[in-house]
């Protein structure tokens, strides 16, 4: 605490909090400033001291925090107790104990007190939204305990974030696309396909669903569930490149069951100085092909 001006002949004082939440400042009565914020106890102080100090004003900064022991137990990367800063919250306690293992639940995670649940915690939140208003503050001897893995579903595709997630037990479709920052603009949703374990008959079973549909949206998803939505470019992606005597050379996209012919004629045809019987016409996988092969012919060559 520094003391500017007034009748006080004190400059600055380190002071600890003591058990019973107050402070002493010499020539002060004790001042109570336990479970108060930093701002509510700058202000408290500032009064009392500008009261018996007439004039004086203060300035507050911590220095050091009070330490305290939690648990992390469960599916952690690396379970146990830790001793942590008192304005440690869930999240920088997971950031302790090396986070989560690739068994343990990211979007159920347990802060208990005293034995009783009292919140769980949806790391997803903060990994995929930036919220951290659930990310309470821990208090000593609080427990945060991971529960193991028990539903995960695939997507795969014309999404903005393919990949495999974690699904609560009553997640629809819907709450998936969401996960996976929706559909980009080349995705056809009315090919989409799920591919779903059939426990009766112990094998997989693969159906088309539209993945825009009002009753395939609030359909619930099981664990191993693996969605693909396809895209325009999966079935548009082949692109050739004319160059030479073309009235219009360039890139062309080509379409299933395209031929030769038919980029001829896209491309406007020949210019009246082509040469048609010196055309040259390659292809990348030939040539991947006959690379690999002149490489096992010279390694040949070379171990003979």
């Amino acid at each position: 605490i520094n003391i500017f001006g007034g009748s006080s002949t004190i400059e600055q004082v380190d002071i600890k909090i003591n058990r019973n939440g107050t402070i002493e400042i010499p020539g002060i009565s004790a001042i109570g400033i336990g479970g108060l914020t930093l701002e509510e106890a700058r202000k408290l102080v500032n009064n009392r001291v500008g009261a018996e100090f007439l004039g004086a004003t203060t300035t507050i900064s911590v220095t050091e925090f009070r330490s305290m022991k939690i648990f992390v137990l469960g599916d952690a990367y690396q379970p146990g107790s830790f001793t942590v800063s008192s304005l440690t919250t869930i999240s920088n306690a997971m950031y302790v104990s090396g986070g989560v293992s690739e068994k343990g639940s990211l979007r159920n995670i347990q802060l208990k007190r005293n034995g009783e649940v009292i919140q769980t915690y949806d790391l997803y939140d903060l990994l995929l939204k930036g919220d951290t208003s659930k990310d309470s503050r821990l208090l000593p001897g609080d427990v945060i305990f991971i529960p193991i893995l028990k539903k995960v579903v695939r997507i795969q595709g014309a999404v903005r974030r393919p990949a495999l997630f974690e699904m609560k037990q009553d997640e629809t479709l819907s709450d998936l696309l969401e996960l996976s920052s929706g559909l980009i603009s080349e995705s056809v949703s009315s090919s989409s396909e799920l591919n779903r374990v059939n426990k009766d008959a112990s094998i997989r079973e693969i159906r088309k669903i539209n993945a825009q549909s009002r009753e395939n949206l609030s359909m619930i998803m099981k664990d191993g569930d693996i969605v693909n939505i396809p895209s325009i470019k999966a079935l548009d992606e082949l692109n050739i490149r004319l160059t030479g005597q073309f009235k219009f050379p360039g890139t062309y996209s080509v379409k299933n069951g395209e031929k030769l012919s038919d980029i001829l004629k896209r491309c406007g045809g020949f210019t009246k100085n082509a040469y048609l019987y010196g055309a040259v016409f390659t292809r990348k996988s030939v040539a991947d092909i006959e690379n690999a092969s002149y490489q096992t012919t010279a390694d040949s060559m070379e171990t003979e």
